[in-house]
């Protein structure tokens, strides 16, 4: 992996990976499973077209939140990963993506499913 890319990991309490039909190309995959949990890696190297796909996913809000980081790095990080867990709980709740709102609060996500 390149000095200047990064990876996030997310755990999920599941054995599947489920990616929703929209997503023919990914960013994320499946790392490590242990147990009935899933640890995924969410690929942030920089990509201009991966980048554009992943902001379609989110909301005004976070979009707005994306717009407000200063520097390149955190904004494409925030980007990816955000899109890339709104896209997983899609797959996994099977619904669509207006189905359900993040929000962040004091420091925490908090997920709402409509």
């Amino acid at each position: 992996m390149p000095p200047d890319s990064v990876s996030r990991s997310t755990a999920l309490p599941t054995d599947r990976l489920v990616t929703p039909a929209s997503l023919a190309e990914p960013w994320w995959r499946s790392f490590h499973k242990t147990g009935d949990v899933s640890v995924l890696h969410v690929d942030l190297t920089p990509c201009v077209a991966r980048e554009k796909r992943a902001m379609a996913w989110l909301d005004q809000q976070e979009q707005a939140r994306c717009r407000r980081y200063l520097f390149p790095r955190p904004r494409r990080e925030f980007v990816l990963c955000r899109a890339a867990l709104r896209a997983i709980l899609c797959g996994e709740l099977g619904c669509g993506n207006e189905a359900h709102s993040l929000h962040h609060r004091n420091n925490s996500n908090e997920i709402r499913h409509h």
